[in-house]
């Protein structure tokens, strides 16, 4: 039986289309390799290290699937307004390369991803200077232990004492309020601050209200307390510790507490004509009570205490928490205090030491 040539040339002609077309298929898959998909998506940042100085300046990166891309960046101290940057990246391995979308080349370097992907760091160099620049991912996480009321008991800047007080209030919409006094020396005036949050592993996100950037801190949070680790524009790291108010107040410093002697900045004062008297009821309301030659003055507030710390919102002031660490022993009481403001003194360190009364 003859097999005419026509069903050689069919068969062979079916068989170079499937070749063309597996090849075509491996074509494609290298292709869409060249797009790390972990990329993809909305990252912040949390830093840019430009050869020895960390900065915690703000940037929003968009990697989309097409191979395109947007940047929207604070790029340095002082800048005011965004610099915005579309752009085209690709990658292969453990590099990746950013261009215009004119193909010509912005950077090229290496890139990183850890924390489950979470984080992703570039390291590349420009302009005779090697940069590092640290992102977080956005998610849309949600950490449901950060939900509450936060009072900030230390701020460390650059390794100085701040005097400021800051409470954050975060909402279970995502939504939060900022109040803070940035500076006691200048004012005690509370600033307030609306802003968006959210969370990836252990770092948080908060967009300040009608902003496109955000700020990123590296938190740890263990037993209602929270350590943020970030950086500012001028390249300061800022350590900062929140301990959670839950609103309980503590049965042992309970009654009323008279003032027995007192330290300002280390050094001890006599008490002088006048009786001092610190009292909490059960009720969370609480006064410190003053009897001298003038006459008889109070000041009310609220209180609460968590972690050692006894919080008080001034009746004059009841967005922010006072913060003062307490102790009690028997009938005893000692409280401390980084920020009082002593009349003819400034502000100042305080120990008070009290006896109690009943």
């Amino acid at each position: 039986m003859k097999i005419s040539r026509t069903v050689f040339l069919i068969a062979g002609i079916m068989a170079i289309a499937i070749l063309i077309s597996a090849c075509l298929e491996n074509v494609y898959f290298v292709e869409d390799e060249e797009l790390n998909q972990d990329l993809m998506g909305v990252w912040y940042r949390y830093y840019i290290q430009t050869d020895t100085l960390r900065q915690g300046l703000s940037s929003l990166t968009m990697f989309k699937e097409d191979g395109s891309g947007t940047s929207v960046s604070i790029d340095d101290t002082g800048q005011v307004e965004l610099c915005r940057i579309n752009f085209l990246w690709i990658t292969s391995e453990n590099t990746i390369t950013i261009s215009t979308e004119d193909d010509s080349t912005l950077w090229e370097g290496f890139f990183s991803l850890y924390e489950n992907n979470g984080a992703l760091l570039f390291s590349y160099s420009k302009n005779s200077h090697s940069y590092n620049e640290a992102f977080v991912k956005y998610t849309g996480g949600k950490n449901p232990e950060l939900i509450g009321n936060w009072i900030m008991v230390k701020f460390d800047h650059g390794g100085e004492r701040h005097l400021s007080q800051k409470r954050l209030v975060f909402s279970d919409d995502k939504t939060g309020t900022n109040y803070i006094v940035p500076n006691l020396e200048a004012s005690d005036s509370v600033e307030t601050k609306i802003y968006y949050w959210n969370t990836n592993g252990n770092y948080l996100i908060t967009i300040p209200e009608g902003q496109q950037t955000a700020t990123v801190a590296k938190n740890s949070l263990k037993n209602y307390r929270l350590t943020s680790l970030s950086y500012d524009e001028t390249g300061v790291k800022d350590s900062v510790i929140y301990v959670k108010d839950l609103g309980n107040n503590d049965a042992v410093s309970l009654g009323s507490w008279l003032l027995r002697s007192w330290k300002i900045d280390g050094t001890s004062y006599p008490m002088g004509a006048q009786e001092r008297t610190l009292i909490l009821n059960d009720d969370g309301r609480g006064l410190w009570k003053t009897v001298n030659f003038q006459g008889t003055s109070t000041e009310d507030f609220d209180w609460t205490t968590n972690r050692g710390y006894l919080f008080i919102y001034r009746d004059s002031n009841p967005d922010i928490a006072w913060v003062q660490t307490y102790l009690v022993a028997d009938s005893t009481m000692v409280l401390k205090t980084e920020t009082e403001y002593i009349q003819g003194y400034g502000w100042a360190s305080v120990e008070y030491n009290l006896k109690k009364t009943e």
